[in-house]
């Protein structure tokens, strides 16, 4: 499996659902159009159980099932990290899980009302999602700087690119919902931090498909190594 072609694969997928998702955003905020025969809700990033959801769940999965085999591949060399690649697919589970299920849309209201948040804060679930990046952050310094350096960079521009949209955006949608309700720019706003989060993930596969066909290289070396010693 070639990455580039996969990685340029679904760049060309993300750029369709987002100039569909705009068109739609377009008819319902300009010409009054919300339905259009199924066209608008179908490609609505802020919509649940449409094209925009099932295509971000199946590229979380994806990245759960790659990490998985790398945890795998590393459990069997021996490697101190495979831990760190057990979890990091069982978190990449449960996010695909959450894009259809919506959970952390289920904490908003709760949250809000025990912490008492507005402003940026107006979806209060950020805040979870906030210390959950702390917690990688101090959990994950070491692991990122065994990685070779291009695989090294490529998470950390994925990650950057994810949590950007994820969280960036989320907060400033939030400080705009909060004052002015949801409106046109929130359908701008939700449409930049879903194409950041899927841009995100598409570096994500390219980088672990990429590695994967590192480590197998280095498989391959250590085989003939054996096999000549």
């Amino acid at each position: 499996m070639n990455p580039g072609k996969v990685a340029r694969l679904l760049g060309l997928v993300v750029l369709f659902v987002a100039l569909m998702s705009i068109v739609g955003q377009f008819y319902k905020h300009v010409l009054g159009h919300d339905y259009l025969l199924g066209f608008v809700p179908l490609f609505d990033f802020n919509g649940e159980r449409n094209i925009p959801t099932w295509y971000s769940s199946s590229m979380l999965l994806l990245c759960s099932v790659l990490l998985a085999i790398i945890a795998a591949s590393t459990a069997r060399s021996g490697d101190r990290y495979q831990m760190h690649w057990k979890v990091l697919s069982a978190t990449f589970l449960i996010m695909s899980a959450d894009e259809v299920i919506q959970i952390h849309e289920q904490m908003i209201n709760p949250l809000r009302a025990v912490l008492d948040l507005g402003g940026v804060f107006h979806y209060a679930w950020s805040v979870v999602g906030l210390a959950l990046v702390l917690a990688f952050v101090l959990a994950y310094p070491r692991f990122i700087a065994h990685l070779p350096t291009r695989t090294r960079r490529l998470f950390i521009v994925a990650a950057g690119l994810y949590v950007g949209g994820a969280l960036g955006m989320e907060l400033v949608q939030g400080w705009h919902d909060g004052l002015y309700g949801v409106d046109g720019v929130t359908a701008l706003i939700t449409t930049v931090e879903e194409v950041l989060e899927m841009s995100g993930v598409v570096v994500f596969v390219y980088a672990l498909l990429s590695y994967m066909s590192v480590i197998q290289v280095y498989a391959k070396d250590a085989d003939a190594n054996g096999l000549h010693g």
